[in-house]
């Protein structure tokens, strides 16, 4: 079956290529005009998947297109309950970090959508952007900076492991975040480019293939945060 994810339409000319040649299909997402500009493209921020449901921002449940795409793809399109602000927490209602039956945010700005919708155990951590945070590998198994999720999730069956900050880039931030440079897939995992620090970026390859998908590079240039994908 085909891959499809939902990306920032802002990164098209940098990704469209490398991921029409993996066979991947991109529905673009205009970009959020209720957040900061510098992150107005981030998919992590504007949409979240919760089986065959996707809570989405009002700009995506006000735009008869997307919700017509999804509809039509067998998806419930609902709207977020909450409104999205230019600064955190209000604009990470929807960045919670899924992984198998757990649910890894900050419930203190979840949208209430969100958890009505969610049939699983519940983690609260300090942070609101778990999915930016995180590249989830499998149900059991993420990659993150973020010692506090690394706190939390250590008394759950959920394997980390940890790599140092800095090593991807945001434009307009002093760095970004490895959830957010990366899409997991079936058997791969795609980052838009390599971590600049060399031993983290060792042990995610050794990390992705132990778990039983390769690491695929989108571009030769340092990883960069695009706020990750929503896979379809």
């Amino acid at each position: 079956m085909k891959n499809i994810v939902i990306i920032g339409e802002r990164y098209r000319k940098r990704l469209e290529k490398p991921l029409k040649e993996l066979g991947i299909e991109i529905l673009w997402m205009c970009d959020n005009p209720y957040l900061d500009p510098r992150l107005a493209g981030h998919a992590d921020l504007s949409a979240i998947r919760l089986g065959k449901k996707i809570v989405v921002s009002r700009h995506i449940a006000e735009n008869p297109l997307y919700v017509n795409l999804l509809t039509y793809r067998g998806y419930e399109v609902c709207s977020m309950y909450t409104v999205h602000g230019k600064a955190y927490p209000e604009d990470a209602h929807l960045c919670a970090c899924i992984t198998g039956e757990y649910l890894i945010h900050n419930l203190r700005c979840t949208d209430p959508e969100v958890l009505k919708n969610f049939n699983g155990e519940i983690i609260h951590v300090n942070q609101g952007y778990t999915k930016c945070s995180c590249c989830v590998i499998d149900s059991n198994a993420l990659i993150s900076a973020d010692s506090g999720i690394e706190r939390m999730i250590h008394r759950y069956d959920i394997e980390m492991l940890k790599i140092n900050h800095g090593s991807i880039v945001l434009d307009g931030f002093d760095y970004g975040f490895i959830g957010g440079a990366s899409i997991v897939l079936d058997d791969v995992v795609l980052f838009t480019g390599e971590l600049a620090d060399k031993r983290d970026k060792l042990c995610v390859e050794e990390f992705v293939r132990s778990r039983g998908k390769y690491p695929v590079y989108l571009s030769h240039g340092p990883a960069f945060d695009i706020g990750g994908a929503v896979v379809l």
